[in-house]
């Protein structure tokens, strides 16, 4: 791709309002049914990640109002589904049905042990189900930075 594209496309990633109406309009091009193939893995995922940079990221929050902070440019199925979900506020980040089955085999759980972590997707709604009843979550990931800003805990 031209670099001075990719600048300027990265620039729209760094502003906030640009960024939201431009996947707005990736989102909007989805909807269209007239392309034969599938637009999110043939179109979408390349124009969702090339708008950030590798340490860029974003805020962004469930329906429960829990806030989860994430590097969006390092080319993450889970991060672009995240930004790119229907309804733009979803109840889950990823795997929704995953999501509900861990709160539900958690729901007298003390003590939970998270291996990969990430960037709380799952980790976040079990620890604030844990929290409530005095329990503790400990999560971990490979990933140094992610486990750091998963560590600011936002919810």
């Amino acid at each position: 791709m031209d670099e001075f594209l990719i600048q300027a496309l990265r620039k729209l990633g760094k502003n906030e309002k640009f960024r939201d109406k431009f996947i707005s309009f990736i989102k909007d091009i989805e909807q269209d049914s007239s392309y034969q193939g599938s637009v999110r893995d043939e179109i979408s995922k390349y124009l969702v990640d090339v708008i950030f940079d590798k340490e860029d990221f974003v805020i962004k929050s469930t329906q429960d109002g829990t806030k989860y902070k994430f590097y969006a440019g390092i080319g993450s199925k889970i991060a672009r589904e995240f930004l790119l979900s229907t309804p733009p506020i979803p109840e889950y980040v990823w795997e929704p049905q995953t999501t509900r089955l861990l709160l539900h085999l958690s729901k007298s759980a003390k003590t939970v042990i998270v291996g990969g972590a990430y960037f709380g997707d799952q980790v976040l709604p079990l620890a604030k189900q844990i929290n409530k009843q005095g329990g503790v979550v400990h999560a971990f990931d490979l990933n140094k930075k992610q486990l750091d800003i998963l560590n600011e805990i936002y919810y």
